[in-house]
């Protein structure tokens, strides 16, 4: 198998500029969806610490633009092990606690309980 010429370093870097570039043309759900892949995909990289500040910062101003179910979505996805440990959940909650499949907001913001 041929080794790739960008390195990890270089794709982490491009992930977070797409983060962010999304973030400031207010493409919330997508910067928040690239944030997570970051921090899931690349712990311990100084990327991944970014982008879990930028996700802190994110849920804030949502919170305080009343978008409270997307803040505590994100609040609550970066408190779980999966975060922590780099596994994902195999299965995606409502807030009431039923099964969504895999529609676009579940995969951003994970387990919502």
């Amino acid at each position: 198998m041929a080794e790739s010429k960008v390195g990890t370093s270089g794709v982490v870097g491009f992930m977070l500029g797409t983060a962010k570039t999304h973030d400031e043309r207010g493409n919330i759900h997508q910067a928040i969806a690239t944030y997570f892949k970051l921090v899931e995909d690349f712990p311990g990289t100084d990327e991944a610490s970014q982008a879990e500040e930028q996700l802190l910062s994110l849920a804030q101003e949502l919170g305080e633009k009343a978008n409270v179910y997307i803040a505590m979505g994100i609040y609550n996805r970066l408190a779980t092990p999966a975060v922590v440990t780099g596994v994902r959940p195999g299965f995606v909650l409502s807030p009431m606690g039923r099964s969504m499949g895999k529609p676009l907001l579940g995969k951003v913001l994970g387990p919502i309980l």
